[in-house]
């Protein structure tokens, strides 16, 4: 039998093992600008629960930021990571939007179309 759990890595929500209320627990927390610590013993899956819940936030109302602060050993290092993650995550929302802007507007077809008896009155006038 194969075994289920996976290890090593990041896991994605199909292999996600049953963390409904602390995932639901983490996105009211978020939603509600506070603060949360997720602790655990090492590969118990904090970093997949909580790249799980930014996954689940509504995306027209936030723009989640996911930082790994672990390999920061100054604070010139921490604000680079922060910035870092910060302007990938914009960016990457700002080339969304604008992808989505280019689709949507490939399809509309300008016209203009003038209404002669406004035109006539006005010439009257």
């Amino acid at each position: 039998m194969k075994n289920p759990f996976q290890y090593g890595g990041i896991v994605q929500e199909d292999a996600f093992c049953n963390r409904t209320s602390e995932i639901q627990e983490l996105i009211r927390v978020i939603e509600n600008s506070g603060k949360a610590f997720v602790y655990s013993e090492r590969r118990f899956g904090k970093t997949s629960l909580v790249k799980l819940a930014l996954s689940r936030l509504p995306h027209k109302e936030t723009i989640p930021v996911y930082i790994d602060l672990w390999p920061t050993d100054s604070e010139a290092v921490f604000v680079t990571t922060v910035a870092k993650a910060i302007v990938e995550t914009v960016s990457s929302s700002v080339d969304k939007a604008l992808e989505t802007a280019k689709n949507l507007f490939s399809r509309l077809t300008p016209s203009v179309t003038l209404d002669c008896i406004e035109a006539i009155k006005l010439v009257l006038s």
